[in-house]
């Protein structure tokens, strides 16, 4: 159901699940402001605000255990300096697309928890393929 999340290390790390919602909304609220940062910052070639906005990404996708998101960003950041920006937009519409499908996920576990009903039990949410 995961692909990007790792929700057995999520819960690990923080020891429970608990937090999975909440993480999951504050990384969705923050979502539309940085996919439009990458976005203009790319067309833009502002390589330090580029490196800045990969970075928070990389430690929000880390904070929620979506590790080869973050691995990815990671790898993006490290390789900024010395990629040509025709390479580069392409790279960033590869990670916009990337970020399309964590948002995906996180949207369903977020939905998933507002399906609660009063006597607490959930109703499993899976995706549509």
């Amino acid at each position: 159901m995961h692909q990007h999340l790792d929700i057995p290390r999520f819960e690990q790390s923080t020891g429970g699940l608990g937090l999975l919602v909440r993480v999951a909304q504050a990384f969705l609220d923050q979502l539309p402001q940085w996919k439009a940062e990458l976005s203009t910052q790319s067309a833009a070639d502002d390589r330090d605000a580029i490196r800045d906005l990969l970075h928070k990404i990389k430690g929000s996708c880390y904070a929620m255990a979506a590790h080869g998101v973050a691995s990815r960003f990671e790898a993006a950041e490290r390789s900024l300096r010395h990629t040509p920006k025709t390479a580069w937009l392409r790279e960033s519409d590869a990670l916009l697309e990337l970020l399309a499908q964590l948002e995906k996920e996180l949207r369903i576990i977020v939905a998933a928890e507002q399906l609660t009903t009063p006597s607490g039990a959930h109703y499993v949410v899976k995706p549509v393929s």
